[in-house]
């Protein structure tokens, strides 16, 4: 059994294919998945440069910062399922304040008080939609706090819309919201 099955979902896709007697269409499927994510990369890239980026998590009433993942005491490094797209795969820099307040965690709860450590360049947002994330995020973004953060008054402050179940397999749903919203400012 895997320790963490979130860390090798493209073993569990190959397997999964395999399962069913198409090894082939498992491997045509992270092929198609790595060409996507890499043009979707590039997009994000290409707007946010040299720019640090920080992303929380708006969970019913709880805000979390999301570090970019552990390093276990054996020295294994385990990548977080929500930021792993940004720092490992896309290559963007976290903003001071994740090594800070979420260093070699997978997150850490942000109150109020410490909203206005959020200083990188762009903060993105992840709402959960299927639960009550969207009115604790009205109250945050409508909040003085939240509109004197420099991200936000630069118009780099991203809304990405999640389910419980996001992670690994929703990754180009998140990319291409973050991609697109980028763009369009």
């Amino acid at each position: 059994m895997l320790d963490n099955p979130f860390s090798y979902w493209q073993q569990a896709t190959l397997d999964l294919a395999a399962a069913v007697g198409d090894s082939a269409g498992g491997v045509d499927a992270l092929a198609d998945y790595e060409e996507q994510e890499a043009a979707l990369c590039e997009r994000i890239r290409t707007v946010v440069s040299d720019g640090t980026v920080s992303i929380f998590d708006v969970l019913g009433s709880d805000i979390r910062l999301f570090g970019p993942g552990i390093t276990g005491p054996d020295g294994a490094y385990t990548p977080s399922a929500f930021t792993v797209w940004a720092y490992r795969d896309c290559q963007l820099t976290p903003g001071d304040e994740v090594g800070e307040l979420a260093s070699d965690q997978f997150n850490t709860s942000l109150s109020l008080e410490l909203i206005p450590e959020l200083q990188s360049d762009y903060l993105i947002s992840y709402v959960n939609v299927a639960g009550d994330g969207q009115a604790t995020y009205d109250e945050l973004t409508s909040s003085p706090i939240w509109n004197e953060l420099p991200a936000v008054q630069q118009g780099n402050a991203i809304r990405v819309e999640v389910l419980d179940a996001s992670g690994y397999y929703s990754a180009l749903y998140v990319l291409e919201q973050v991609a697109n919203a980028l763009e369009a400012n």
